[in-house]
């Protein structure tokens, strides 16, 4: 199971993606933290984690087709930058006392929006950094990661508000960030490209045709559904709902 760990690159990689989604569970918690005393608690609460939610199902099938798109490490690359900018800047606005609630629920969509383009982008560049017969354990210890992050972000985000309030909360988001900087493959040459509409319905074509991607996402929409609705309505709970 831990075999693909012996891979250098996809260790290194790996724990920068853990670190990355760490820092975004934290980042949201924190979020819904600023407003837990504001009297629409409840609603600010839950539509920050629709927030965060909302731009991995807007985005997935196009983020998809850019991964394919561009060279991987440029554009993982490119999606830390953005998500750096984004964080530091939340960061800021939370320490200077500026941040509404509309503003607030536009930063956590445009983290979101890079939550949703580093998905897609990372989970194929496995297939470049371990062997084949390794892909399955890369792809469990893909799913520990999300699991480890779920779990500890929040824990993290509690113990540093706790000590010094939400703002180093979000610049702990932009730190976790940085890590996935480190990621040094040369280049590779891209191949000729299909555009993107064209490559958009290729991709749906295949699914639809395609039993076996058909019975797993029918699967994860049976599973994802219900744990969705159980998060929603603990936050709206920790927000003061009803």
């Amino acid at each position: 199971m831990f075999a693909p760990l012996r891979n250098r690159v996809f260790a290194w990689l790996w724990i920068g993606v853990v670190a990355s989604s760490i820092g975004s569970f934290a980042q949201t918690v924190g979020a819904q933290w600023l407003f837990i005393q504001d009297p629409g608690a409840a609603t600010i609460v839950s539509l920050v984690a629709a927030a965060n939610a909302l731009p991995v199902m807007l985005l997935a099938l196009p983020a998809g087709v850019i991964s394919g798109a561009f060279d991987r490490r440029q554009l993982m690359i490119g999606i830390q930058v953005y998500a750096i900018s984004i964080a530091v800047l939340l960061a800021v606005l939370a320490w200077s006392g500026g941040l509404g609630a509309p503003l607030l629920l536009a930063f956590t969509f445009l983290v979101g929006a890079g939550l949703a383009l580093q998905l897609p982008t990372w989970q194929p560049s496995m297939t470049e950094l371990v062997p084949r017969s390794q892909i399955a354990a890369a792809t469990r210890l893909d799913m520990i990661n999300v699991n480890v992050a779920r779990a500890a972000g929040p824990a993290i985000a509690g113990a540093l508000m706790a000590a010094w309030g939400v703002p180093p909360v979000l610049a702990f988001n932009a730190a976790c960030t940085l890590v996935l900087l480190a990621w040094r493959r040369p280049s590779i040459a891209s191949a000729q490209r299909e555009r993107f509409l064209p490559a958009l319905r290729s991709g749906a074509r295949y699914v639809r045709h395609e039993p076996h991607v058909c019975t797993i996402l029918v699967r994860v929409v049976l599973f994802v559904a219900p744990a969705t609705a159980l998060w929603a309505l603990l936050t709206k709970g920790v927000g003061g709902g009803p």
